[in-house]
C-alpha cells in the first residue's frame, strides 16, 4: 500500500518515529508517499498529550479528512482515547472496541531509552514491578502486598519523564532512575504489567525487549494483531493479584521456553524493523470495512454535520464518564 503519514497538530513526536520505522522496514511491501491523491491510506498521527484537543477538533477540520474520508485512519496512543474515528489505538478498552473501526496497536516508542540495552546482569530476580501507585487502584493494591520473591517499588515520586516546568533541574536524577528501572527489569525473569491509567502498558514491550516474560494484569487489555500472546505471556485476572507470586513461581520452569518464544514473536511482529509493515497491515483491515459513518457526514449539510459531530462527542464523553465511575468503585 502507498501510505501518507501526517498530523493535524504542530507537534506530534510519534510521527517522527513512524517515519523512521518506515525507512527501517525490511519487508518493503508498503511505501511512503507525499500526495494524498496517490495514497491508498492516510494516517493521522495523534499527539499523546490528552490536553491537546481531546475532542479532535483539528482533525475534524482538516481538509484531507473531509476529502479523503474513505481512506483515512488515526494512530492514537492516548491513555484515554476518544475513539470516534477509525484507527490504530494503543490503549483501547474492550468496552470501546469495534473491530471494524479500531485495531489494537503497539506503542511506537517506549519512554525509557535504557530498556533493552546490553546489560550483563544475571536473572537473579524472579519477578518485579516498578510503577506509580496513583494511576489505578489495582496498582495501589499490588504495591501494598508483601511477597518474598517479587521486587516491588512505588515510583510515584520518580521523574521518568523529566520536570516539564524546569527541564534541566532533574536531568541527572531522571537518568539514574531510568537506569535503575532498566536494571531491575534486566535482572527479572518475569515483569508484572498491571494496568494503570489505561489498560495497556509500556512494560509489556519493555519486558520482551529485556528478555523477560510479561505478566499482564489487565482485564480490559486487547492484544495487538499478530503474535500468539498466550505462548509467551502470563495473564492474571485483576481480582487474583494476591496469588500473583504463586502463579509466577509455578511458571518458572517454563521461563526459558517462554522467553525464547517471546523473542521470536518480538522479532517477527513488534521490532522496529517490521513495526511499520504490521501497523499498515492492521490498518488495511479497517479500510476493508464499509465507511458509512464518514460517508454520511460528508453528504450532510454543514449544520447537520456539526450537530451529528456534537452528538457523537456527547455520547463518547458519557461513556468515558461511566468508565471513570466504574474505576472509582474498584
Amino acid at each position: 500500500m502507498r501510505v501518507l503519514a501526517t498530523t493535524a497538530y504542530p507537534e506530534a513526536p510519534s510521527l517522527s518515529y513512524f517515519l523512521e520505522y518506515a525507512q527501517q522496514d525490511q519487508l518493503k511491501i508498503h511505501t511512503l508517499v507525499n500526495d494524498p491523491e496517490l495514497a491508498d491510506i492516510i494516517i493521522f498521527v495523534d499527539p499523546p498529550n490528552p490536553d491537546d484537543d481531546f475532542f479532535l477538533t483539528k482533525l475534524f477540520d482538516h481538509p484531507w479528512l473531509k476529502h479523503f474520508w474513505y481512506k483515512f485512519i488515526v494512530y492514537n496512543e492516548r491513555d484515554e482515547p476518544f475513539t470516534i474515528l477509525p484507527g490504530l489505538y494503543t490503549s483501547l478498552l474492550k468496552s470501546q472496541w469495534n473491530p471494524k473501526r479500531h485495531r489494537p496497536c503497539v506503542y511506537l516508542q517506549v519512554p525509557n531509552q535504557f530498556v533493552g540495552k546490553s546489560f550483563s546482569y544475571k536473572k537473579d530476580l524472579l519477578g518485579s514491578f516498578m510503577g506509580s501507585s496513583r494511576t489505578h487502584p489495582l496498582r495501589k493494591k499490588l504495591l501494598s502486598l508483601n511477597f518474598s520473591e517479587l521486587y516491588l517499588e512505588d515510583t510515584t515520586n520518580y521523574w521518568f519523564f523529566g520536570n516539564t516546568k524546569n527541564p534541566q533541574a532533574h536531568d541527572n536524577q531522571t537518568k539514574s532512575q531510568k537506569l535503575k528501572y532498566a536494571e531491575i527489569m534486566a535482572r527479572s525473569k518475569f515483569v508484572l504489567c498491571p494496568r494503570g491509567k489505561s489498560p495497556s502498558s509500556f512494560r509489556v514491550y519493555e519486558a520482551l525487549m529485556s528478555g523477560a516474560v510479561p505478566v499482564i494484569i489487565s482485564d480490559e487489555w486487547i492484544q495487538p494483531d499478530g503474535p500468539n500472546w498466550q505462548e509467551f505471556c502470563i495473564f492474571v485476572p485483576e481480582n487474583n493479584i494476591e496469588n500473583i507470586e504463586n502463579i509466577v513461581q509455578s511458571s518458572e520452569s517454563k521461563y526459558e521456553q517462554m522467553v525464547q518464544l517471546g523473542k521470536m514473536a518480538y522479532n517477527e511482529w513488534l521490532s522496529p524493523n517490521v513495526r511499520f509493515h504490521h501497523m499498515i497491515e492492521s490498518a488495511s483491515l479497517i479500510l476493508k470495512n464499509p465507511r458509512w459513518t464518514e460517508q454520511i457526514w460528508q453528504n450532510l449539510p454543514c449544520k447537520v454535520y456539526a450537530k451529528r459531530k456534537i452528538f457523537y462527542i456527547a455520547k463518547t464523553s458519557l461513556k468515558l464518564f461511566k468508565n471513570m465511575k466504574n474505576i472509582k468503585k474498584i
